[in-house]
């Protein structure tokens, strides 16, 4: 059975090349998460109409948007305005001639709706979105995050087969993200939408998406069930979105052991292979705040990992002080402002760390 949405796309661009494969089912809320440069925008672009790849295809449905280099006699690029596919960025860009109702109407009127019909459907457009009272204001009128409510209510009112967020929350403020986060997760589950979400934030994929794919350097380096990818990251930039150490090596007995020669023991994630064989790739993941500091070596009965390492740097973090220290990977340490203090913590300064075995999981990469 083959996915509502795919898309198999090659463009180079200079030095740089998008070399991606995706699909989305009906329904479904895919978010692509990845780093500056890492190709997200030129992969809108592509689903859009925007930008024909080198080779690749787009389907929606049983309808073909995009055929180039696939061996077709002639290559198929259907006109962004004819793709029914909804694009909304991190800018309303609202018509600013038009009130928030004209300018929710012109989705359906566009598609054949009468004049009356396609008011109508503003009206309750405008309803859902908790602005019934700003039908007639222009935008200019509106704060930034009723303009942001408007102009999901314009992409949705569409009725598009897919929508494509660009960083939909990006330019709004910390009060408004919320409500507009809020707003979409309602109307997308209402409504079914099919939808590619592509942000920097891991709390829209946590609260909209039900899959994501990391896409770094243009390729996807993990995909999955957002809860799965986040619990089990096996790339560097998805640990550090999750908010966790990912440590990569190979498997020997049972263990991780690490590029510089460090060990750690732990326990099979959640529907990780229970047994893999020694010399295997496999992660270990464990919190900052599991890692414990002290100034001299530590002994108990408790089976810990322990490894010596100095301070890097300590920056703010939200729930104190984050450590950096050496390693190969670095490993991340959160520790209250008092315990920096109390242990005399100081780039340079000598440690010893450790985690307990209970604190680590191991997944296969």
């Amino acid at each position: 059975m083959t996915a509502f949405v795919e898309v198999r796309a090659l463009v180079r661009r200079g030095e740089f090349t998008l070399d991606v494969d995706l699909a989305v089912e009906r329904g479904e809320v895919l978010a692509v998460l990845g780093p500056n440069g890492s190709g997200k925008s030129t992969l809108l672009a592509v689903l859009a109409g925007l930008l024909a790849p080198d080779a690749g295809h787009v389907r929606v449905g049983k309808r073909t948007l995009t055929s180039v280099g696939t061996g077709r006699a002639t290559p198929v690029l259907v006109a962004p305005a004819e793709r029914a596919v909804g694009l909304l960025g991190q800018e309303p860009l609202l018509f600013p001639h038009l009130t928030a109702a004209e300018n929710i109407a012109f989705g359906p009127a566009a598609r054949g709706a009468g004049r009356r019909t396609a008011r109508l459907l503003a009206d309750d457009w405008l309803t859902a979105v908790g602005l019934a009272e700003t039908a007639d204001r222009r935008p200019a009128a509106l704060s930034g995050g009723q303009q942001q409510r408007v102009a999901l209510a314009r992409a949705l009112a569409a009725r598009p087969d897919v929508l494509l967020l660009d960083e939909p929350m990006a330019s709004l403020d910390v009060r408004t993200a919320p409500e507009i986060r809020d707003l979409l997760r309602a109307q997308l589950a209402a409504h079914r939408t099919t939808t590619l979400l592509v942000t920097h934030d891991v709390l829209d994929a946590v609260v909209l998406a039900d899959r994501v794919a990391v896409l770094v350097d243009g390729r996807v380096v993990d995909e999955g069930a957002t809860a799965r990818v986040l619990a089990a990251p096996r790339n560097p930039f998805t640990a550090d979105l999750a908010g966790v150490n990912l440590v990569v090596g190979t498997a020997e007995s049972g263990a991780v052991r690490a590029p510089d020669g460090r060990r750690f023991v732990g326990s099979p994630a959640v529907d990780a292979e229970p047994d893999v064989p020694d010399g295997a790739p496999l992660a270990a993941v464990f919190r900052p705040a599991a890692v414990v500091v002290q100034t001299s070596e530590p002994h108990g009965a408790s089976p810990r990992n322990v490894w010596p390492a100095r301070v890097l740097a300590l920056e703010t973090a939200p729930t104190g002080v984050r450590l950096r220290t050496t390693g190969d990977p670095e490993v991340l340490v959160d520790l209250t402002p008092a315990s920096v203090a109390a242990l005399l913590l100081v780039p340079g300064a000598k440690v010893w760390l450790s985690v307990k075995a209970t604190e680590v999981s191991l997944h296969r990469r």
